[in-house]
């Protein structure tokens, strides 16, 4: 903090402040420590959301209902009430920021930019028609209706390529509501279902991870299990923007060197975007890509065990914090298909390290290199005159986004200033928010 205050006083704030939602307000004006503020904001926003009459509140309930959630760690968070909605099934920017900083260790900024960026709604806004993203007011997500088709803009909460893991368009007819399932029919959402349903959909999405991506990862086996290194998780996100679905805004899908414009959604959502060029190259080949590589990057490093004995190997000097990080088959299941994280510490449910944007972003630099070695996926002309898979990952190489930062205190802010500033020489707000 910047200076003594008493915590009868800190309260006082953030109750006045609880009474907006604007807890961000306290920080900025206040200049108080986010412990502080975490600790208290939580305390009055969180209690005020766990109203009677909110089914979200009940352990039961959330454990039947979590697969409605695409996103498997806001859905992990919610199975264990650490993001608890709103009756209507949403969640707030500081809600989404704070879980994922105090309950899995992300950074502040890392977490701050995932809450900001994704929740992005007014209040009024409840078919989340327009985005209005902002850094000290409350918006909202209703992270139930993250799903192709779930409301008229489910793109804009959509990666610009993705698994159909999740997707409800390939669950079951009998248990997938589709028909009904849009943004007209909202009732849904929060429609309870019975166990059955819930293991009716779990057995279609397993069936569905263990035939169409498993056999893309290359697994090895030590001691009885099979592990995805950064390798195996290298090849599975080149199958996955080869072969995965297009639903996202930034989705721009290219085949033999032709754009197929039926799933390519960036073409119409973001003209002026679509025509921003990147060391003389198509900036969209690397827009469709840092969301869904990023995303799983940061998924691997927060729940990735580390090989003691590969990571001397490869990293005697102990210098590369992702070196001999895997997942076992096991943790991938776990994860997709009953939300829980059992890669986290027994003891108090925490991943094994804190987990920053430096180390999302630096676990996709090797990305064209282990795929350079692979054949059967389309190459792209990228920064520096070359042919790669992946053109995100050379246009990180090219800026030098990740390293560490001389004239910053902390190089992690350095990294996510560097990183937005990518992202806006990309086309990021070519178009606007919306």
């Amino acid at each position: 903090a910047k200076g003594a205050v008493s915590s009868k006083m800190l309260i006082k704030k953030i109750k006045n402040a609880a009474e907006s939602k604007d807890f961000l307000s306290v920080i900025v004006q206040n200049g108080y420590s986010k412990e502080e503020v975490a600790k208290y904001a939580k305390m009055y926003h969180v209690a005020c959301l766990n109203a009677e009459g909110n089914p979200h509140k009940d352990d039961e309930y959330r454990a039947r209902n979590a697969f409605k959630v695409s996103c498997p760690t806001i859905g992990t968070l919610y199975k264990k009430g650490l993001l608890i909605p709103d009756e209507k099934g949403r969640v707030t920017n500081f809600q989404i920021t704070n879980a994922l900083h105090d309950s899995l260790d992300f950074s502040y900024g890392f977490s701050a930019f995932q809450g900001i960026g994704i929740a992005a709604f007014e209040e009024t806004d409840i078919n989340q028609f327009r985005r209005d993203r902002a850094f000290t007011s409350t918006r909202y997500l209703n992270i139930f209706r993250m799903h192709h088709n779930d409301y008229p803009r489910s793109d804009t909460v959509q990666h610009g390529y993705s698994t159909t893991i999740h997707d409800t368009r390939y669950d079951p007819e009998e248990t997938n509501n589709y028909g009904k399932r849009n943004w007209k029919h909202p009732e849904y959402y929060l429609e309870d279902v019975a166990q059955s349903y819930t293991d009716a959909v779990r057995a279609s999405r397993e069936k569905r991870m263990k035939e169409r991506y498993f056999p893309m990862i290359d697994w090895e086996e030590k001691n009885g299990e099979k592990r995805m290194y950064i390798e195996g998780l290298a090849k599975l996100m080149a199958e996955v923007k080869t072969h995965g679905d297009y639903s996202g805004e930034w989705a721009y899908k290219v085949v033999n060197g032709t754009v197929d414009e039926d799933m390519t959604t960036n073409l119409q959502i973001h003209p002026i975007q679509n025509k921003v060029t990147f060391e003389g190259h198509p900036a969209p080949l690397a827009m469709t890509e840092w969301q869904p590589l990023n995303a799983w990057a940061s998924f691997f490093c927060m729940l990735g065990r580390v090989d003691a004995e590969k990571k001397k190997k490869i990293d005697p000097k102990g210098e590369d914090p992702i070196a001999g990080l895997y997942m076992t088959e096991k943790d991938l299941l776990d994860s997709f298909l009953d939300y829980e994280f059992n890669a986290f510490n027994e003891k108090d449910w925490k991943p094994l390290r804190n987990v920053g944007v430096s180390d999302s972003l630096a676990a996709t630099l090797p990305f064209n290199d282990i795929i350079h070695e692979k054949s059967g996926f389309e190459l792209f002309d990228c920064a520096g005159n070359k042919k790669c898979v992946f053109p995100w990952v050379e246009a990180l190489k090219a800026r030098d986004v990740v390293k560490e930062g001389s004239w910053w205190t902390i190089p992690e802010e350095r990294t996510l200033v560097a990183a937005q500033s990518l992202l806006t020489e990309l086309g990021l707000k070519a178009d606007g928010d919306n």
